[in-house]
């Protein structure tokens, strides 16, 4: 049950996110993984750039394979409250991102 509700605050927060697109809700797993609709950005780069500019931690989906390329696997494995302060802090990130107020080193 926790799980569950951890999943609907993550669905119901992602659609605020600027520059993230999830394709399909996760069904038996404890992530997300969007897609990355900024032009230009590997998701290896918005991974770095995520933890040291906010402090978020997630994975480059190319580590699971061509098809994770330009994706994001974001976890709710944490706690209820880490899970919504991350996607507090993610939704903050992306959307300097998105402005261009912050760059991506390449």
């Amino acid at each position: 049950q926790e799980f569950a509700r951890r999943r609907k605050l993550m669905l119901g927060m992602l659609p605020q996110v600027s520059g993230l697109e999830l394709e399909s809700a996760p069904n038996g797993t404890f992530y997300l993984f969007p897609k990355i609709t900024l032009p230009g950005m590997s998701s290896a780069q918005l991974a770095d750039h995520l933890l040291e500019n906010a402090g978020i931690a997630v994975v480059d989906g190319a580590v699971f394979g061509a098809n994770g390329n330009g994706h994001l696997r974001i976890s709710y494995a944490s706690s209820y409250d880490n899970c919504s302060e991350g996607m507090e802090r993610l939704a903050v990130a992306m959307s300097k991102l998105v402005a261009g107020k912050e760059a991506v080193a390449r």
